[in-house]
């Protein structure tokens, strides 16, 4: 695969992940979590905010702006996506109980 290919697959995971946490047809409880990303193609970058308790509280429980032409873009991609994972499997098991 190559780097842009792979770069394209990782982001469309973090957009993904982010949209079973927060997905778009369910109304959302001021409490619940929330993970927000937007992608910037003029500077080609995407952030990345996740708000563990709710977006109401302050801020961002986790925070990643990520430039996809620094050397550490694909490291900093698969730290967003284990973020995302882990956050979503908590999610399922609280919801579980």
């Amino acid at each position: 695969m190559t780097k842009s290919r792979e770069i394209r697959t990782k982001i469309l995971k973090i957009m993904d992940l982010a949209l079973k946490i927060s997905p778009p047809e369910k109304t959302r409880e001021e409490h619940e979590p929330n993970a927000f990303v937007e992608y910037s193609a003029h500077v080609n970058m995407i952030t990345v905010r996740c708000f563990k308790y709710g977006d109401y509280h302050g801020r961002a429980d986790y925070e990643a702006s990520i430039y996809m032409d620094e050397k550490c873009a694909n490291e900093k991609l698969d730290e967003t996506i284990e973020y995302l994972r882990n956050l979503r499997e908590e999610i399922n098991n609280v919801s579980k109980n």
